[in-house]
Formats: structure tokens, sequence, C-alpha cells
């Protein structure tokens, strides 16, 4: 089925209400009381990167309105919107309410295909679209078709968004003049906004924000589909393309396909050999701007992901996770040989050397 969408509105599924059953039990999923899963949220707010709203008590900023509440209520300790069953606080009376399905007795939608259990409706409708592969959101100017409506919004945005103000140093097209403002400090190499904990500087206040909750460990974007949390909206938006499988960019040479034309841009470098990006330092070049980033750490000398059990520091967030092994009990690397476990995959490789010695040996 397809629907169209004209300008200016919201797509629609005019489609026959999918199949699913009832089921009564207090054992099944939390669900996350985010804003994003409540039934009256703004979407617009993915589209946004301004920090506007500062909290008085700790002087920390949130980009959005609603990431600013659910941190005051915890500051404060309210009780307004406090589940007196487990404690868990809830950003509204909406969020607070469907929170309760998870404690009580009540009807829950659970999906016929995999089981999973829904406290609403429209939660239950989008997952479905998982099962069957249908594409409600359709663009009515290039005619592809989306199964999930932020990712038929962000597509949407390609072809109707206006870009009025013009960088006159490169001229680089952007469609609100804070988007320019905050361009154009790439040119000056001007970084305003620094961290307070560890003094890195960023050009702006999203990439500020971002770094912060490296420190802090806040994760306030969440997938109201599978209730997964992330540090960065961007993230959050990759992390919903495997809801769907969409892959809409296509490689010319090789037909491969990627969810995000940025992935698509990165692989054609494979076809080139061409690496553009490059160390002012030792001149050593690489396919894209995120692995000349971590290369530069070597430079540098910085660690930014720091275990917060002993202080030791890190250049990439997996090795951090990694070490978070020797502190636990948990052992995940075990051998295949002698059943021996060990906490890093590093020294599974050593330890299985080890047999490969003693085979040559005899």
């Amino acid at each position: 089925m397809e629907v169209s969408v004209q300008k200016g509105s919201s797509p629609h599924s005019s489609s026959k209400e999918p199949s699913y059953e009832v089921v009564i039990g207090n054992q099944i999923e939390s669900v996350i009381c985010d804003e994003s899963s409540c039934k009256n949220a703004s979407k617009d707010y993915i589209f946004s990167n301004d920090l506007a709203f500062l909290c008085n008590t700790c002087n920390r900023s949130f980009p959005e309105k609603s990431t600013l509440q659910k941190h005051q209520c915890m500051l404060a300790n309210e009780k307004s919107f406090v589940c007196n069953l487990c404690g868990r606080v809830c950003l509204n009376k909406n969020c607070l309410e469907q929170h309760h399905y998870t404690h009580s007795k009540k009807k829950l939608l659970a999906c016929k295909m995999c089981s999973r259990i829904f406290s609403r409706k429209s939660n239950l409708q989008r997952h479905l679209l998982t099962h069957t592969g249908e594409k409600p959101f359709q663009c009515d100017v290039c005619n592809m078709a989306f199964t999930v409506k932020y990712n038929w919004k962000k597509h949407y945005l390609t072809h109707t968004m206006k870009k009025p103000f013009v960088c006159e140093v490169c001229s680089k097209e952007f469609p609100r003049k804070f988007s320019l403002e905050r361009h154009l400090l790439t040119h000056t190499g001007e970084k305003p906004f620094q961290c307070d904990i560890c003094n890195k500087a960023f050009q702006d206040k999203a990439r500020w924000a971002n770094h912060y909750r490296i420190h802090t460990n806040e994760k306030p974007f969440v997938c109201d589909i599978c209730g997964r949390a992330f540090k960065e909206r961007s993230a959050l938006g990759r992390h919903l393309t495997t809801h769907t499988d969409e892959k809409p960019f296509a490689c010319d040479l090789c037909s491969k396909r990627f969810n995000r034309k940025y992935s698509l841009i990165k692989h054609n470098f494979t076809h080139t050999n061409e690496k553009p990006v490059r160390c002012n330092i030792c001149n050593k070049s690489f396919f894209d701007r995120s692995v000349l980033k971590r290369h530069l750490l070597i430079h540098t000398g910085e660690k930014p992901f720091v275990c917060d059990k002993c202080g030791k520091g890190f250049r990439q967030k997996n090795c951090l996770v990694t070490h978070y092994y020797t502190h636990a009990s948990k052992k995940p690397f075990v051998c295949d040989i002698c059943g021996k476990a060990f906490c890093t995959k590093r020294a599974l490789k050593n330890h299985k050397d080890t047999h490969t010695d003693l085979k040559l040996s005899v």
C-alpha cells in the first residue's frame, strides 16, 4: 500500500488494522518513560541542535525542555510523577500511566509473530511493519517509501527545505541562520564551548553536549520501538533503520545498499582508493573524518574515555569497555581447548598461542 504525502502535511496510513492479541500478566518488558513515547510528543525536536534549556540549579544545558524537566525532577526528588511501586521517575502523567502497565494486570497487546508486548496499539502497529515490510510513508516528490515516519521526514526535508543563508567564504547554503553561524566557526577555528571537566573545546553546543554525556553517561534519546537509549540524537536516527532494514542509498558500481548517505559516500572511496582526509601533523591519509579524529589522539596523547573505578584513560570507547572486565568477576572470553576464561580477547589469543607452541614442540 502506498500513501502520498502532501507538502506541509503529515503522512497517514489508511491500511486495515493489523491483527494482534490481548494478553494479561505482569511479567512484561519495561516501557521506557520518555517523552518520545508519549502520544502527544512532538517529533520536530529531532531537527533542532540548539541547547536552549538551562538548569537554574546546576547550570547544565539540555537540548530539549523534556530532558531539562526530568533532570530537575530528579534534583528536587519530586513525587508528582514517580511510580509508587518501583520509584521510577516519569516526565508527565501520561508517561506514568503508561509505565503502570508494567506492574498491573491490565489488558496488553502482544505481537502474534514474535510475542513482544506493547501497552499502546500505536506502538504495536508500528512494530508490525517490521514483520510485514509495509512502507506506508511515501515521498510525493520521488516516490521513495519508508516504514518509519522519522526516516520519511528526514528524507522529505532534502526536497522541501529552503536554504536562504549563504556562507560568504565558501558559498555553502543553510536553512537556518544558526546553522550558518555554526558553519562559520569551521573557517575561523573558534571553539567557544569548553567542557568544565576535561577542558576540551568545541565549535557548537551540540557537539559539546554529546561530549559531556561521556562524563555523565546520560542517554536522553530513546527508541520508542525497543526502548534502547542513546547519548546522541544522530545515533538514535541510525538505530531506527535497524528496525526497518531500509537501505535507500545504492552504490552505482557494485549495487551495494546503505541506510545512510554518508555510508554510501564512505563506501565509494573503496572503489576509488581515495583518502580525502589528511592528518596535518604526519600527513597520513584516511577515508573519513572519524578515523582521522581517532588518529589525532595519538599525537595529542588525549584519552577521553576514563574508567570511573580506577581512573585509567583510553583513546577508544571499546578499549574502556574491555578494560571494565578487569574490575568485574565476569570473564567472557573462554578458551575452547582448555576452558580457561579471560577478560579480553587479546589475552585469550595470547593464551591460545601457548597451545600452538606446545603442539609444535611435540
